[in-house]
């Protein structure tokens, strides 16, 4: 069943002036998005993700895990963060059958300031609700190695958390960081060359929490 165009009568009444109103003035508020589930990934760019091959990893599962939602036909946002700061690189939406552009500014770089890129998911995700006319589940998926100076507050816009360690060799650090926003911890190596195609998609019991 088709939902049904909400009129912006203000809109429509600027555009009709004194004219008698016609179809030709009418305008439409803009229609929310269909997808239940918003999948908000952040994703480390700081120097130590050049290392060991841990940003092509991340990289890579972002491809991956991207065609699988859109084949959920879920949402889509993406927030990176390196010695530049924190940005939105992928507004929040569907996820496109082909898109890669938005990968092209994910490049190593400084420090990792991923309190700043934990206050910019908070505040999209929460100007994205307001916008929307039924309820939403938003996931957050912060992928990193860990290596922050100060961890950071937890997500509190956010339904879930879950972190993705893309360090080879894994030194606690993002097991420590789940245990501090009681949140759930997956290797990124866990989603190579198997079924689980995104963190959402994986049953209960195959993902470990670090509660």
């Amino acid at each position: 069943m088709r939902e049904r165009r909400r009129i912006n009568w203000r809109k429509t009444l600027i555009a009709r002036g004194s004219a008698e109103l016609s179809r030709a003035h009418l305008r439409y508020r803009p229609q929310p998005c269909s997808g239940s589930v918003l999948h908000f990934m952040v994703i480390d760019c700081s120097s130590s993700m050049l290392r060991a091959g841990r940003l092509a990893l991340a990289k890579g599962l972002l491809m991956q895990w991207q065609k699988a939602i859109y084949r959920s036909r879920d949402l889509l946002a993406v927030v990176s963060f390196d010695g530049q700061g924190a940005r939105l690189i992928r507004a929040p939406g569907k996820a496109l059958a082909l898109e890669e552009d938005w990968l092209a500014p994910l490049r190593g770089q400084g420090s990792s300031p991923a309190g700043a890129a934990v206050s910019l998911s908070d505040s999209v995700i929460a100007q994205f609700r307001q916008r929307q006319a039924r309820e939403l589940r938003c996931e957050l998926w912060f992928v990193t190695d860990g290596r922050f100076s100060r961890p950071p507050a937890a997500p509190q816009q956010a339904g879930s958390c879950t972190i993705i360690d893309v360090d080879r060799t894994p030194a606690g650090r993002c097991q420590r960081l789940a245990r501090h926003w009681r949140a759930g911890y997956q290797h990124a190596l866990a989603f190579v060359g198997t079924q689980h195609v995104y963190p959402g998609s994986e049953p209960k019991q195959r993902l470990n929490h670090a509660y």
